[in-house]
């Protein structure tokens, strides 16, 4: 199962009608490329739903969150939601988003021992069970640990909210992600545009080295969500 970062209208992403960096390498070498998520019976299961009626649902969602946060909102709650509007996808694998979630876990708690590589249990890694254990109060990154869905605009809480799927979810700030982002990278690897760059020339593979996955998904994810901010559109993880 691979994980994807999505940048959009919501309607066009639950829409179906985007592809990941899979399906767009797939489709230009005629591989075949299928999805199955959790629940799905089979692959791409479902009828094909309308537009309008997609983005009315989204639409209604993002007024209620709106309405729900009241003035704790400083600035609108909105973003386009053409379901033609362009989009913006990556990969940072999940290598890479594990690395980058275990490199703000620990820099918060030096006191333990990074991983020296990235294994399938990086869950029950001693830092990031700690942070979630305190259901990520008291942290720097709280809009880079909690996170499953960041909308364009400046908010310094996270919250949670069922989205159009009935999934329960975790939301943040764009805006807040990246300003988190950078502070990490600062106090870590420290790297400019051209190091960024060379991260990405890298990907984690599993059970490698912990910075180059750490690396990996701190490139992909910075440049992600300043594609979100300078085009005012959510961000989205998918997997």
């Amino acid at each position: 199962m691979a994980v994807d970062l999505y940048v959009g209208p919501l309607s066009r992403y639950y829409l179906g009608d985007w592809e990941n960096v899979g399906q767009a390498w797939a489709r230009q070498n005629g591989v075949p490329y299928k999805i199955v998520r959790p629940g799905d019976e089979e692959p791409d299961a479902g009828t094909a739903l309308d537009p309008d009626t997609v983005r009315t649902a989204v639409c209604d969602w993002r007024d209620v969150i709106a309405e729900g946060l009241g003035e704790n909102l400083t600035t609108p709650l909105d973003w386009e939601e053409n379901p033609l509007a362009p989009y913006y996808t990556d990969r940072p694998h999940w290598d890479g988003y594990a690395g980058l979630l275990l490199l703000a876990a620990h820099e918060e708690r030096p006191e333990l021992d990074p991983p020296a590589t990235i294994t399938p249990q990086w869950r029950q890694d001693s830092a990031y069970q700690a942070v979630l254990e305190a259901d990520f109060t008291n942290t720097e990154y709280l809009h880079v640990l909690a996170p499953e869905l960041w909308l364009p605009i400046d908010f310094g809480f996270t919250f949670r909210f069922v989205d159009l799927t009935g999934h329960e979810l975790f939301i943040g700030s764009a805006p807040r992600l990246l300003a988190q982002l950078r502070l990490l990278n600062e106090r870590t690897y420290k790297g400019d545009a051209a190091a960024r760059q060379s991260w990405r020339a890298i990907a984690p593979e599993p059970g490698g080295p912990f910075a180059v996955a750490a690396c990996f998904g701190m490139a992909v994810f910075l440049d992600v969500v300043e594609q979100a901010i300078a085009h005012r559109l959510p961000l989205k993880l998918d997997y």
